[in-house]
């Protein structure tokens, strides 16, 4: 379970509450797509390196 702050436990409105939610399904949603695409990714490289035609960079990449 993610962290509620005890605060917004007690004082929140429902308005409050309801934006929370709102807030939390788009990064939700955010995530699932990031994911997917990354999914893609490593089905993709995994063909490349199966092939013969990926060659690791010298680098360390970032997402």
């Amino acid at each position: 379970m993610s962290y509620i702050a005890p605060h917004f436990m007690t004082d929140a409105t429902p308005e409050q509450i309801e934006r929370a939610i709102t807030e939390a399904e788009a990064t939700s949603q955010r995530y699932a797509r990031k994911a997917s695409v990354l999914r893609g990714l490593l089905a993709t490289r995994r063909d490349q390196i199966a092939a013969g035609t990926w060659q690791p960079a010298t680098t360390q990449p970032t997402v």
